[in-house]
């Protein structure tokens, strides 16, 4: 038996389309990597 939210989530799509092109800068990537660092966990 799965449950109901891993199904949705492995049956999930996104419709977006990405830019290969574009990349994140190296300032945002420290700032997410602090926010995740930061962020609560148990």
């Amino acid at each position: 038996m799965q449950h109901t939210i891993l199904k949705d989530l492995n049956n999930r799509y996104t419709c977006k389309k990405y830019d290969s092109d574009k990349k994140v800068s190296q300032a945002d990537l420290d700032v997410l990597y602090e926010a995740m660092r930061l962020s609560a966990s148990s």
